[in-house]
């Protein structure tokens, strides 16, 4: 008897617990949604959560049928990237760029990650700390020289919203101390903002990506994953990344619009001490002595607010408060490498008999109701040059790609074996016929 009331018991406790989870589940979606929703108001395509292994390149698989990937873009605000295929190398930002922003000394690697020139917390707003240890020429010495590189700068509207004491604010924004920013205000509702700082964003020729993509389909990709579409009982795309946006510090504002009556450190209470606040209540009061004393005593109140909330707890980053008072909180969020809060891209389809669709923008597929399945009309054919067709033939014999490669290297050429596809370097295929001879085994193939 007394098993079976605890039973009963245990039973009824899950019964209560399963709503208030339920609830705290829809509370964090909604939350994720809202953040997302202010990425694509930029026409970007949000990734929830912020990676930093995510660049102009990749390629994904997407075995979702496009209206239930609208259902999940309306309901949730994102669409996962969950089964990463492949990486597509050699990406040419020399010759996208020119002398538009870099020089051309970055032929075949993108920029290196902005890195901290110290190990000190940056200031708010000091994007003159950033440097890149990017390839550099020599100097007289024979040691590299160091240079600065940072990619273009992005901007991203703010994003509002509001939190009660006890929601997991942390699980659903990308943001910590929160809940210890609510226990210092004494708040028990606030309202929030949240800003992208230093945002940056970098890309490649969506036609260069594409001529890339067939090329490591024809060449690399596995019959397996080309057989793919005529195994499946619904489409299946591919997503190519063309371009990238991130951002080095996130600075969340918070504004108390309720609170629990009592103060600060067991009901004592805390003053308002912005320098701002006192100099509005009584100007003539700060002198430059008074003045020097309470900005000392506020940075120490900030340093210490900073320590109790503990760098630690955010992997690869460190969080600071740069304002706080009973009424307001200001955060600064950095990350040690910046992280990819979204990007652009292209898909195409895969057919049933292995070939790929032209590309359709990934934001219009997904935000235009006018486009469906129907879209990705026909194969993508390409215009192919006298030499290109044969070159490209030979190419995809398995063991010819690894051979031209090291051809090419011992011939000085500073280029891949897919970059010569259609490329406009007729002289380098013609010399490159002389010594394997693909356009005769093309005419013997015919």
């Amino acid at each position: 008897m007394k098993t079976k009331r605890l039973v009963l018991l245990f039973v009824a406790a899950i019964l209560v617990l399963v709503p208030g989870c339920d609830l705290e589940k829809k509370q964090l979606e909604e939350v994720a949604k809202d953040w997302c929703m202010t990425i694509r108001a930029s026409q970007v395509m949000p990734i929830y959560p912020l990676s930093e292994d995510v660049q102009p390149g990749d390629v994904f698989l997407v075995k979702t049928p496009l209206s239930e990937q609208v259902k999940q873009w309306g309901e949730k605000g994102y669409i996962p990237l969950d089964l990463s295929i492949a990486r597509l190398q050699g990406l040419n930002y020399k010759e996208y760029y020119k002398e538009a922003y870099w020089k051309g000394e970055y032929a075949d690697t993108a920029h290196c990650r902005p890195q901290f020139r110290d190990k000190k917390a940056r200031k708010e707003g000091d994007d003159k700390s950033v440097e890149a240890p990017v390839k550099s020429k020599k100097d007289g010495g024979g040691q590299d020289s160091p240079q600065q590189v940072e990619a273009p700068r992005a901007a991203f509207p703010g994003y509002s919203f509001r939190v009660k004491q006890g929601q997991s604010m942390a699980l659903a924004l990308p943001i910590e101390g929160i809940p210890f920013s609510l226990s210092l205000m004494n708040a028990s509702d606030v309202q929030g903002s949240v800003s992208l700082l230093d945002a940056r964003t970098y890309g490649m020729d969506a036609n260069e990506l594409l001529k890339k993509l067939n090329i490591w389909w024809s060449v690399n990709a596995d019959k397996s994953l080309k057989g793919i579409a005529g195994q499946m009982d619904q489409p299946v795309y591919l997503r190519v990344v063309t371009r990238v946006f991130y951002a080095h510090q996130l600075k969340v504002e918070l504004f108390r619009t309720k609170g629990f009556g009592a103060g600060l450190e067991g009901g004592k209470e805390t003053p308002d001490n912005t320098i701002f606040e006192l100099a509005m209540a009584d100007p003539n009061s700060l002198t430059k002595t008074s003045f020097d004393a309470t900005k000392t005593n506020y940075d120490k109140l900030l340093k210490t607010l900073s320590d109790q909330l503990g760098g630690g707890l955010i992997p690869g980053g460190s969080a600071k408060f740069v304002q706080a008072s009973q009424r307001s909180v200001g955060m600064v969020q950095s990350f040690d490498e910046p992280l990819v809060i979204g990007y652009r891209g292209f898909d195409v389809k895969i057919f049933e008999n292995g070939e790929l669709s032209a590309p359709i923008p990934t934001y219009a597929l997904l935000s235009e109701g006018a486009l469906n399945d129907a879209s990705f009309a026909k194969p993508l054919g390409w215009i192919e040059d006298e030499y290109s067709a044969p070159y490209f033939q030979w190419l995809k014999i398995e063991g010819n790609y690894p051979k031209m490669s090291k051809w090419l290297k011992t011939k000085g050429y500073d280029v891949t074996p897919g970059d010569l596809y259609n490329s406009g370097k007729e002289r380098i295929l013609k010399e490159a016929d002389e010594e394997f001879h693909f356009m005769e085994l093309n005419k013997s193939a015919k």
